[in-house]
C-alpha cells in the first residue's frame, strides 16, 4: 500500500514538471498564431495610359498640357493628314450626286424602267458607305481621352512626327490611387489572395491605413535578381495628400 502511495506521488511529479508541455497545448498554438507578409511599395495611379495614333504623320496640334484634366472624347492632339480630309470632301460630293440620281427614280414613271431605280437605290447605298469608311479614316488623325483623367507627361510636340503605335502622351486617373509591392518574394507570394485584409503605412503621410487585396500579377518579375509578384492593394477610404511614387509598406494578413 505505501508502494502504491509513493508511485502515485512520483506520476504526479513528473506531470507537474517545469518544461513539460501537453500534447494540446502544442497543437493549439500554431492555428491560433496570426500570421502576415510585410513588404515594400508605393503609390500608384488606379490606370495609366499611354495615347498613340493608328496611323503615322506630323503631329499639326497638341491641344493639352501636362496636368490638365481632360474628359472622356476630348480631343487631345491632331495629325496633318490633309488628304483623309479630301477624301471626305469627295465620298460627300459623291453621296450628294447619288442622292440627287435616287430622288429622280424613286417615284417610277410610265417611262423609267424599274431597274434604273434599283441601280440608283445601289448607287446611294454604296455612296453613303464609302462616306463612312473615309470619316472613321479622317477620324484616325485625332487622338481623343479614352476615359478621363489628367495628362502625365507629352511624349511629342507640334511639328514632330509621330510614327504609328508611336506613344504622344501618357494619360492617368490622379483622383484613384492604389497601392502596389515592389519587393514582395516568391516564397510570400502563394499564401496571398484578392480581398484579403491589409494595413498600408504611408512614408509621407506617417500614418496607416486600412484595406485589401485587389489582385496578384499572374507572373513574376525579375528584380536586381529576386523574383518578386507584384501584389495590388485598394485604401478602405483615401487620404487627401496622396501622390503618385510615395513609398509605402503594407502587411498583409494571410491567416495561414
Amino acid at each position: 500500500m505505501r508502494k502504491g502511495w509513493i508511485l502515485s506521488l512520483l506520476a504526479i511529479g513528473l506531470a507537474l514538471w517545469p518544461g513539460q508541455s501537453t500534447p494540446v497545448s502544442a497543437a493549439v498554438e500554431p492555428a491560433a498564431r496570426q500570421q502576415e507578409v510585410v513588404a515594400s511599395a508605393q503609390v500608384v495611379p488606379a490606370w495609366v495610359s499611354e495615347l498613340s495614333f493608328p496611323v503615322s504623320g506630323v503631329l499639326k496640334e497638341v491641344a493639352v498640357r501636362p496636368g490638365e484634366r481632360v474628359e472622356a472624347g476630348q480631343e487631345l492632339a491632331l495629325l496633318d493628314l490633309p488628304d483623309l480630309a479630301f477624301n471626305v470632301q469627295q465620298a460627300e460630293a459623291a453621296l450628294q450626286a447619288a442622292q440627287v440620281d435616287w430622288e429622280y427614280y424613286r417615284v417610277l414613271r410610265e417611262n423609267k424602267p424599274p431597274e434604273r431605280r434599283r441601280q440608283a437605290e445601289a448607287r446611294l447605298e454604296a455612296a453613303q458607305a464609302a462616306l463612312e469608311v473615309a470619316r472613321l479614316a479622317q477620324a484616325q488623325a485625332t487622338l481623343t481621352a479614352p476615359r478621363a483623367g489628367s495628362v502625365v507627361a507629352l511624349r511629342l510636340k507640334t511639328g514632330e512626327f509621330a510614327a504609328a503605335g508611336q506613344s504622344v502622351l501618357m494619360l492617368a486617373d490622379l483622383n484613384h490611387f492604389e497601392i502596389e509591392t515592389i519587393d514582395l518574394s516568391e516564397r510570400n507570394v502563394a499564401g496571398i489572395r484578392p480581398g484579403q485584409k491589409a494595413v498600408i503605412y504611408i512614408d509621407a503621410l506617417d500614418q496607416e491605413f486600412s484595406g485589401y487585396v485587389v489582385r496578384v500579377a499572374p507572373r513574376a518579375e525579375k528584380k536586381d535578381g529576386d523574383v518578386i509578384f507584384k501584389v495590388t492593394l485598394a485604401l478602405d477610404n483615401q487620404p487627401a495628400g496622396l501622390r503618385w511614387g510615395m513609398s509605402a509598406e503594407v502587411r498583409i494578413e494571410t491567416g495561414r
